[in-house]
């Protein structure tokens, strides 16, 4: 196969490799704005998110693509992901922010700190299940965070 032949089927598998990433991401956005969408107070909402199904001793489909070099060093393959994750950020900084407003959660708080924590204990919580065999260690954060943020609230 002659180089451009070469250079045309890596690029096809690429945007392939790009598609099935993106549509990752739309099941992965549709789980989590379910709950982050839902009815009720803020910080509901919030501990809907981080109760919802998961299966923690498979992980996280977008969390093993983090940890795949080839693939983060993609410009291409990587966007997804990043744009992903950022929204992520985003939805959860916004619903955060709607409970400091409703005084669930205290206001000095930062909330980009907050949404980021909400998203490493997820992902720390399935590596820890994978390094258990357990799924409980997965719980154990989730929980601990979530008893956290019960613990922020300016309506005491």
């Amino acid at each position: 196969m002659g180089r451009e032949a070469c250079a045309t089927a890596s690029r096809g598998k690429e945007d392939l490799a790009t598609e099935a990433i993106a549509r990752s991401f739309t099941t992965f956005r549709e789980g989590a704005e379910q709950p982050l969408l839902a009815p009720g107070h803020p910080l509901e909402r919030i501990q809907g998110y981080m109760l919802r199904p998961r299966e923690p001793l498979k992980g996280c489909r977008i969390g093993r693509l983090t940890q795949d070099s080839e693939i983060m060093r993609n410009e291409h393959l990587s966007k997804p992901i990043e744009e992903g994750l950022a929204w992520l950020h985003s939805r959860l900084r916004d619903v955060i922010e709607a409970a400091q407003a409703d005084g669930e959660i205290l206001k000095q708080l930062d909330s980009d700190e907050l949404a980021a924590m909400l998203v490493a204990v997820i992902q720390g919580g399935y590596m820890l299940a994978s390094a258990q065999a357990s799924p409980e260690p997965f719980h154990w954060a989730i929980r601990g965070a979530l008893s956290f943020l019960h613990n922020q609230s300016s309506i005491q």
